[in-house]
């Protein structure tokens, strides 16, 4: 699966491999910290889901800096996904970064590269919770705007828990691989222009995020198969390549926003598909 991005030669066609890969993403560093025991302690225990995803490092980020810094509690999270981790401080966010000992235990598959976040108080880490995370969406807009099962909760619902309704399930998983299929495919591009692989996960991510953003306060849905809704995606995401190419001169921005047409046209393919997988057996 996901290793060294391609570069910004990619063929449309390739983009279609890209859609459960990972790629670069935020750096992690060491954790642990010693000291005497905390005055606050209070469990904080998960799962991370792109699939179940084995072996992905979770960890609380009181500083909200992405980095696994000295102090921060971590795991390494089993075959299903699930860490248990301790908060020593009431505020923080929840990240979870996997690298080339991760496995997605849907496919089998390695998925290294890929960060992602949950608010304080989740009980599930995925996709759909670290568009939350960095769009500031509630519960209620994720669910509008993908138009996930009403009255679900992105922040406790596993798509592959033991006697969850199995449409429910398969609605959660599929809108999940639709958004990491955008988030890869353009980030996977933007890294083959020369960003950073931090920056160019960040800048796919937010982009998503703030669309929904946009389509929440509207009450609308996005539909990340249809290629005129990700070219506002796209629009984003390439502004957001300029302002790293004003102060990096290594990033080739012109090339990124001409190869960034065709992404979006592989993207809605593979998205399209996605969208019309009936088998609820996840």
């Amino acid at each position: 699966m996901a290793g060294t991005r391609p570069n910004v030669s990619i063929s449309p066609l390739a983009l279609l491999t890209l859609a459960a890969c990972g790629g670069g993403a935020a750096d992690s560093g060491g954790g642990g910290g010693g000291g005497s025991p905390p005055s606050f302690s209070q469990a904080a225990a998960g799962k991370v889901e792109d699939g179940p995803l084995l072996n992905a490092l979770a960890f609380l980020d009181y500083n909200d800096n992405g980095i696994l810094d000295a102090g921060e509690p971590s795991d390494r999270t089993d075959i299903t996904g699930g860490y248990s981790l301790t908060s020593t401080q009431a505020n923080y966010s929840i990240v979870a970064v996997t690298d080339g000992t991760t496995v997605d235990q849907i496919s089998g598959s390695v998925v290294s590269g890929i960060a992602l976040k949950a608010p304080s108080g989740a009980s599930m880490v995925t996709p759909t919770t670290t568009l939350m995370e960095d769009g500031n969406l509630t519960a209620a807009q994720v669910v509008t705007v993908l138009g996930l099962p009403a009255g679900m909760n992105p922040l406790t619902f596993s798509a592959h828990a033991a006697g969850v309704d199995p449409e429910q399930a398969l609605a959660v998983e599929k809108a999940n691989q639709q958004i990491m299929s955008v988030v890869n495919s353009f980030a996977a591009v933007a890294e083959g222009s020369g960003v950073s692989a931090t920056n160019a996960f960040e800048a796919a991510i937010k982009s998503v995020a703030e669309e929904i953003k946009v389509q929440a306060i509207a009450n609308t849905t996005l539909d990340l198969s249809d290629p005129t809704e990700l070219t506002k995606i796209q629009t984003k995401i390439v502004s957001k390549v300029n302002v790293l190419a004003a102060s990096d001169a290594t990033i080739k921005n012109n090339e990124f926003a001409a190869t960034m047409v065709e992404t979006v046209k592989a993207a809605g393919l593979v998205n399209a598909k996605i969208k019309a997988i009936t088998d609820s057996n996840l």
